[in-house]
Parts: C-alpha cells; structure tokens; sequence
C-alpha cells in the first residue's frame, strides 16, 4: 500500500510539472482529499497513517515533520522525480490534483472545517485555539465524502464538488481502458455509490 508519503510527493511532482506554486497546507489539504474521496468511493484507504483533528485542520503528524522545515508562507521547492504507482493510483492522483492542486490553501482549510465535517465532528466541544491529538476515524471519513457524493450527485449544489465529478467522468468516459478499471472496482465496492455517480 502506498504511504502518505507516496501521495504527497504526487502532488509536489505534479505542481512542478505544471508551473503550479504549492505551499505545505496545500499538500496537506491534497492529501486529505485524496484519501477522503478514495475511501468514499473504493471504501478502502488510500495509504494507513492516520489524520489528526489539529487547530488548523486534519493533519498527518509525520507528514507534518517531514516538511516543517519548510516556510508555511512560501511555496514548496522541492524537485522530484514522478513516484512509482499504479496507473490506477496515478489516473485517481492526477484527477485529485487537477481539481484541488491550484485552489487557495485557506479555501481548501475551510471546506475541511465546515460544521458536522469529520474534523469538526472529532474535535467536539474543544475551544477553536485547542490542541488536539484526536484521530479522525477513517469511517468517519469515508461516510461523510460518499454522502458528499451522493448528495452532491441529487441536489448539484456545490460547484467544486462539481467540477471534481465532471473530471473523474470525462477522465474515465474518454478512456475505456480507465472506465473498465473504475467501474469494476466501483461495482465490486458499492453499486449504489456507482450508479449515483454515472447514472
């Protein structure tokens, strides 16, 4: 299984790739996006380590120490060469970056604090400026990014959560190759959340 690590060095690699400046809350934010939307619609995680409901959002302590060397408030400038992946994992990566990689960081931070989000359903009463080492639960997660989803799929209400579906069916309806693979492992997860997203 891939490790965060994996998926934040996709999106750095990425960001170069395409002119893209990236901060470290950038990456962070991606990282969760890409394991939210993987356990939505593949019910399984993406990579193990976990997210911590922090002050400023879900946060992956040893993802954290890995670029706390790096200025918050400047862009990541870090060359790398494209991680070894599947090309299943690598079409996912691609759709997640192209959808979330050049959003405002603090956009991406709020979204990931709106009321009743995993983030905020873990911290609980604690005081806005409270430290937390609180582990938001993958299921936690992964039910409320499928009923995202859903919701999204029934009411067409949000226009990010839009464009995110608009890509992953073009991407996957303009190459069979990609489609078949998608919807198999969709069908073998949950039909309901398949037929939901292509009906």
């Amino acid at each position: 299984m891939l490790s965060c690590f994996d998926v934040a060095d996709y999106f750095i690699w990425f960001s170069n790739k395409n002119n893209v400046k990236v901060y470290t809350m950038t990456i962070h934010k991606n990282v969760y996006y890409a394991q939210a939307w993987y356990l939505a619609i593949y019910d399984q995680p993406l990579f193990e380590e976990d997210f911590q409901a922090w002050i400023y959002g879900p946060v992956i302590p040893e993802l954290y120490a890995e670029y706390k060397i790096c200025d918050s408030r400047k862009p990541i400038s870090i060359n790398l060469t494209l991680p070894r992946l599947s090309p299943e994992i690598e079409n996912f990566l691609q759709i997640i970056a192209t959808s979330f990689i050049d959003i405002n960081r603090f956009t991406l931070s709020d979204l990931t604090h709106e009321k009743g989000s995993p983030w905020d359903l873990t911290r609980g009463n604690l005081p806005p400026d409270a430290r937390s080492q609180k582990i938001i639960p993958k299921n936690l997660i992964k039910n409320y990014y499928k009923r995202t989803l859903i919701d999204n799929e029934q009411n067409n209400d949000s226009e990010m959560m839009g464009k995110f579906l608009d890509f992953l069916i073009n991407n996957t309806e303009n190459n069979p190759k990609k489609l078949v693979s998608y919807t198999e492992k969709m069908l073998q997860q949950d039909k309901q959340l398949l037929n939901s997203i292509f009906s």
